[in-house]
């Protein structure tokens, strides 16, 4: 009986043990953080809401030409689809769990981006908006962009992860948009596949 079970769980214990637990969304984004942005950041500012990923309708011909930095199997891209379309919920992130990020609202988050966000400009003379705009460039560069990210979401071995970055350094366009595809190695997370959405 007991050489029995112990044949069964070689071939079937890995099928049938329970699958772990994902990381919570902060504890994901503190492993990939260097990965997505300049590691030489002391802090970086994160809008608050954490919007579910777009990754729920993608073009699987675009990846594979253009995202993908390995071969994945077409249904983990499924698996992972199918993961950000049911769970579709707006949430939060919470900076107190987050290393170096401080979370900002879009009001916020506008006036880091805009120099003039609370003045228009229009009154002001051409010197002053010249120190206005001076003062603002002179600022070191993650003191003047915002992130966004989606909340991540994993295959249920938690092999593969998507979520989508994005950053804007000023009012006026510039920035970028992607999504990541993450492949868990077992000691840390490595980017798998990139696909610009936006870029200025």
């Amino acid at each position: 009986m007991n050489l029995l079970f112990i044949i069964l769980f070689s071939l079937f214990g890995k099928s049938i043990s329970p699958s772990p637990d994902p990381p919570g969304k902060e504890v994901f984004v503190n492993e990939v953080i260097n990965e997505i942005s300049d590691s030489s950041f002391s802090s970086y500012y994160l809008l608050s809401e954490a919007a579910p990923c777009s990754f729920k309708r993608y073009q699987y011909d675009e990846w594979e030409k253009y995202g993908l930095k390995e071969d994945i199997p077409f249904f983990v891209l499924n698996e992972l689809s199918e993961q950000c379309y049911h769970n579709a919920s707006m949430e939060e992130w919470n900076d107190s769990k987050l290393n170096h990020a401080i979370c900002v609202t879009d009001s916020q988050a506008k006036k880091i981006l805009d120099p003039f966000y609370d003045d228009d400009g229009m009154h002001l003379s051409r010197k002053k908006t010249r120190h206005i705009i001076k003062s603002w460039s002179a600022k070191p560069f993650n003191e003047r962009m915002v992130f966004s990210f989606s909340r991540p979401a994993f295959t249920k071995d938690n092999e593969y992860a998507v979520m989508d970055v994005a950053f804007k350094c000023d009012s006026h366009g510039c920035g970028e948009g992607a999504t990541y595809i993450f492949k868990n190695t077992g000691t840390r997370w490595e980017i798998a596949g990139k696909l610009l959405s936006w870029k200025n």
